[in-house]
């Protein structure tokens, strides 16, 4: 009876043994960042026994996607993988955030007592001020209790100053020790908002020996949006586009020396095709069974502050256009101004420990309050309704890409012969390796990466393009006396361009910013890059004459202007000049263009004259024109 116990006591205490698994830590190697979401890729290693055997992977991201946890074993197999919340961390942070918080405390109570001692202190040395008088104005003063007095307030007045010098430095060192805390206390929280998660994975080793395991998982807490340069340096030169990466992510866990891809794919959206209802009408009402599109933004900038719940600025909190790639950060006083594609409704706000913000996108500046996050204690609710296909890549088809505006045709751009064509888009440097898939297309780093857990957009230079884009400048003379210089891109579709800011540059300086937007483009991407100084424009009425009323019905108003232009610059420019001129809309009034229009292009539907002119550098031309209106003389009316 005896060995039957001891026995049944050995099996018992060798599985409880058996059950409790090992804990094996893993380093994230290697993460492919999407729009909205990333995959990391964990290694590690441990050491397994011959037969079945249960391995805890502990301190990863605490908000994995289930479904898309994958883990590839070495020299074993896997019979079954579990995903589990620790806490246990969450709680030890928690306690040394709450000894911070307390510490924070003590030091405020002390600033308290220490600001009612000086104002003790205030108080005692006016009271020690105001009695200085010694004796009566009619009584004479006692040499011994004169220089008892001043010797009295002497050392009063000392002691006095040298105890709020000293109370003072007590103060301003325990702001700099709360402030110190402050930090700590946020960056505490920021990293450690969430538990973090654990995998249990059953094995089956044929054999005793250290086995190597690749982890990979979803998470959707991380993301990147892209940002271009565009130089102009040379007009007779090619171009130089700059692609930039800003990634960003919140998984609890810093990113160290990792292997960093982005990818264009968006795994958040299911890239499936809508299905059309039947769409019923009645005599008894009409009702449209589809949604109505949102009315596409008029405005080409959104600027504004983001602030927490106390009015204190958020810096580096992402600003998110919905529906877009495009994206910009807050600076330190957590403001924010960015280029708008065409069609923009909502911007999205998010940074660690507070609340996501949607809102619509406001004309002035937007002021936006973001509110504290509630930690999540006792569960994390993970989405259901996504799901990660197997490369992580089930995206959205990337049917077109943006530009702020879109031109079709050579009327308005020059051509560059189609050898260059062929080469441009040509990679001058790159600090990426590129893939593609069907829907995507993916920019691995040359170089490791480090990206901590704090929300905050993290800048990666990804590569550079040489563009042979063809140029215009444009004038109109009556409305502004400068030329402006427009760069079209052609094939602008060969570039992988995804909606974001542009940065533009024009020689040495730096003329503003656009926006690549994914709405309205035809054949060519345009960038205006402003006023060219070198082109000089002088606008002259040359001819002013009324004739006609009294007895007769009509006046006859007759003007003629010369605008002489002259290109000061190093380099041959080709320039549209147009001017506008009056078109009648009533049969009582005829507009008649004068004879001398230095060979203008005439549209009389639009009221447009239009002059294409080559200028050679140091070279002028005048341009002359007029018109004359015939009206009721009864109506008093100017042209110029």
């Amino acid at each position: 009876m005896r060995f039957f116990l001891s026995m049944l006591c050995c099996m018992l205490f060798s599985g409880a043994f058996a059950a409790e698994p090992q804990k094996v830590s893993s380093e994230i190697k290697q993460a492919t960042v999407f729009l909205q979401g990333a995959v990391l890729r964990n290694t590690a290693t441990a050491t397994v026994s011959e037969g079945r055997s249960v391995l805890l992977f502990t301190g990863l991201s605490y908000n994995i996607l289930r479904e898309s946890i994958r883990i590839k074993p070495e020299n074993c197999r896997i019979q079954s993988v579990t995903l589990r919340k620790n806490f246990l961390d969450l709680e030890l942070q928690d306690k040394k955030i709450k000894a911070m918080q307390e510490e924070m405390q003590k030091l405020n109570d002390k600033k308290t007592a220490l600001n009612q001692e000086l104002d003790v202190y205030a108080q005692e040395k006016e009271m020690v001020l105001s009695n200085k008088s010694i004796g009566g104005q009619d009584n004479g003063v006692d040499p011994e209790k004169l220089k008892a007095a001043a010797e009295f307030f002497r050392q009063r007045l000392s002691d006095i100053l040298t105890r709020v010098q000293a109370i003072q430095a007590e103060i301003a060192k325990a702001d700099k020790r709360i402030a110190e805390l402050g930090v700590q206390i946020n960056e505490s929280a920021a990293k450690n908002i969430y538990p973090t998660s654990e995998i249990e994975v059953s094995i089956l080793a044929d054999r005793a020996g250290t086995a190597r395991f690749d982890i990979e998982y979803f998470i959707s807490e991380a993301g990147w949006f892209p940002a271009y340069d565009f130089r102009v340096n040379d007009l007779s030169a090619p171009m130089e586009l700059g692609y930039i990466a800003h990634i960003y992510q919140n998984s609890g866990l810093d990113w160290k020396n990792v292997d960093i891809t982005v990818s264009s794919a968006d795994p958040g959206n299911n890239g499936g095709a809508p299905i059309p209802k039947t769409w019923f009408i009645s005599q008894s009402g009409y009702r449209l069974q589809y949604d109505v599109q949102k009315p596409q933004s008029e405005m080409n900038r959104v600027s504004g502050r983001v602030v927490d719940e106390n009015g204190y600025p958020v810096a580096f909190a992402n600003v998110l256009i919905e529906n877009s790639s495009a994206g910009t950060s807050t600076d330190f006083e957590g403001r924010f101004s960015m280029a708008l594609p065409q069609g923009a409704t909502t911007l999205h706000i998010n940074y660690v420990g507070y609340e996501k913000q949607s809102l619509p996108i406001q004309q002035g500046e937007m002021y936006i309050v973001l509110q504290p996050s509630v930690k999540l204690l006792e569960s994390i609710v993970i989405a259901q309704n996504k799901s990660v296909a197997a490369d992580y890549a089930a995206a959205e088809t990337i049917a077109g890409f943006s530009s702020p505006r879109g031109s079709r045709g050579r009327n308005y751009a020059y051509d560059i012969d189609t050898k260059q064509k062929k080469e441009s888009g040509k990679v001058t440097a790159s600090n990426v390796n590129i893939g593609t898939t069907a829907v995507s297309v993916e920019y691995t780093l040359k170089d490791k990466m480090n990206v901590p857990s704090d929300g905050r957009p993290y800048t990666a230079d990804i590569l550079k393009r040489e563009i042979l884009a063809e140029h215009k400048y444009s004038a109109t003379p009556k409305i502004s006396k400068d030329a402006y210089l427009s760069i079209f891109i052609p094939e602008w579709e060969k570039l992988n361009l995804l909606e974001g800011e542009v940065s533009l540059y024009f020689g040495n300086s730096y003329t503003g910013k656009t926006a690549i937007s994914l709405a309205n483009l035809k054949d060519s991407l345009e960038f205006s890059m402003g006023k060219d100084p070198n082109i000089k424009i002088q606008r002259t009425l040359t001819y002013q004459k009324t004739t006609g009323g009294g007895i007769l019905p009509n006046k006859t108003g007759s003007y003629e202007w010369s605008s002489e232009i002259r290109n000061t610059g190093k380099m041959p420019v080709r320039l549209t000049v147009t001017e506008p001129f009056p078109v009648s809309t009533e049969k009582e009034i005829k507009v008649d263009l004068a004879r001398e229009l230095s060979g203008a292009t005439v549209d009389k539907e639009k009221g447009l004259l239009t002059w294409e002119l080559n200028l050679q550098p140091g070279e002028q031309k005048k341009l002359q024109f007029g018109f004359s209106v015939t009206y009721p003389k009864n109506l008093n009316m100017r042209f110029e």
